[in-house]
């Protein structure tokens, strides 16, 4: 097994009982976390998640700081490239980057920068007795 075993699909039965469900910003937001949470356990002390994308021939790489649902087939990426805020919006269909690992963009000393995953959907108050 290689850690990834978990985002491996389910039973047929199980998939087409949610598919409404897995089409969505929310279900993409939760399976990509886990794919994030995965990869954290991968790193040093001194690395933080960063993506690479290419587009139009230019590649960029973004320190994330936050995934954000944006209506139902939406996502927004937040974080800093060469220390200037950027924000990717992307449709959950078009979703293709390279998670890499980057030196941290703040100083020695500070804890690794943790992601922020914001669904779209209000979740349960689970607070109450």
């Amino acid at each position: 097994m290689n850690g990834f075993d978990s985002l491996l699909e389910p039973p047929i039965s199980t998939r087409m009982a949610n598919i409404a469900v897995a089409t969505t910003s929310d279900e993409t937001l939760l399976r990509l976390r886990v794919v994030f949470d995965q990869f954290m356990t991968t790193l040093a002390d001194n690395e933080e998640i960063g993506l690479a994308l290419t587009s139009f021939g230019v590649s960029r790489t973004i320190h994330v700081e936050r995934i954000a649902a944006l209506g139902p087939v939406l996502l927004r990426i937040s974080g800093t490239e060469n220390g200037a805020p950027v924000e990717l919006v992307q449709h959950i269909t078009q979703l293709n980057f390279l998670l890499m690992r980057v030196k941290p963009t703040s100083p020695d000393g500070i804890p690794r920068r943790t992601i922020g995953f914001v669904s779209h959907s209000p979740q349960p108050d689970n607070s109450s007795g």
